[in-house]
Protein backbone atom coordinates (compact mmCIF):
# COMPACT_ATOMS: atom_id res chain seq x y z
CA UNK A 1 0.00 0.00 0.00
CA UNK A 2 1.64 3.40 -0.56
CA UNK A 3 1.68 6.51 1.56
CA UNK A 4 0.78 10.01 0.52
CA UNK A 5 4.08 11.73 0.67
CA UNK A 6 5.41 8.29 -1.44
CA UNK A 7 2.51 9.62 -4.11
CA UNK A 8 3.50 13.07 -3.88
CA UNK A 9 7.11 12.12 -4.36
CA UNK A 10 5.91 10.39 -7.42
CA UNK A 11 4.08 13.18 -8.74
CA UNK A 12 6.60 15.49 -8.38
CA UNK A 13 9.04 12.85 -10.46
CA UNK A 14 6.77 12.88 -13.67
CA UNK A 15 5.90 16.49 -13.28
CA UNK A 16 9.74 16.87 -13.53
CA UNK A 17 9.81 15.09 -17.10
CA UNK A 18 6.79 16.16 -18.33
CA UNK A 19 5.01 13.39 -18.33
CA UNK A 20 1.66 14.23 -17.59
CA UNK A 21 1.96 18.00 -19.12
CA UNK A 22 1.82 15.91 -22.35
CA UNK A 23 -0.84 13.50 -21.26
CA UNK A 24 -2.91 16.30 -20.43
CA UNK A 25 -2.30 18.54 -23.21
CA UNK A 26 -3.44 15.21 -25.42
CA UNK A 27 -6.67 14.47 -23.29
CA UNK A 28 -7.61 18.87 -24.11
CA UNK A 29 -6.72 18.57 -27.53
CA UNK A 30 -8.68 15.03 -28.08
CA UNK A 31 -11.64 16.76 -26.49
CA UNK A 32 -11.41 19.81 -28.47
CA UNK A 33 -12.09 17.90 -31.58
CA UNK A 34 -14.76 15.48 -30.14
CA UNK A 35 -16.69 19.28 -29.36
CA UNK A 36 -16.23 20.08 -33.24
CA UNK A 37 -17.02 16.92 -34.18
CA UNK A 38 -20.29 17.12 -32.62
CA UNK A 39 -20.89 21.05 -33.32
CA UNK A 40 -20.82 20.05 -36.56
CA UNK A 41 -22.46 16.95 -37.04
CA UNK A 42 -25.03 18.07 -34.24
CA UNK A 43 -25.11 21.63 -34.19
CA UNK A 44 -23.56 24.11 -31.93
CA UNK A 45 -26.51 23.81 -29.33
CA UNK A 46 -26.32 20.36 -28.79
CA UNK A 47 -23.32 20.96 -27.81
CA UNK A 48 -22.66 21.84 -23.83
CA UNK A 49 -19.90 24.68 -23.04
CA UNK A 50 -16.89 23.13 -23.34
CA UNK A 51 -14.06 25.24 -23.97
CA UNK A 52 -15.49 28.59 -22.34
CA UNK A 53 -18.15 29.46 -24.67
Amino acid sequence: MSTLGGDLAQLREQLGTGVIQRACTAIISYMSGLRTHFATAQGERSVSAVGGR
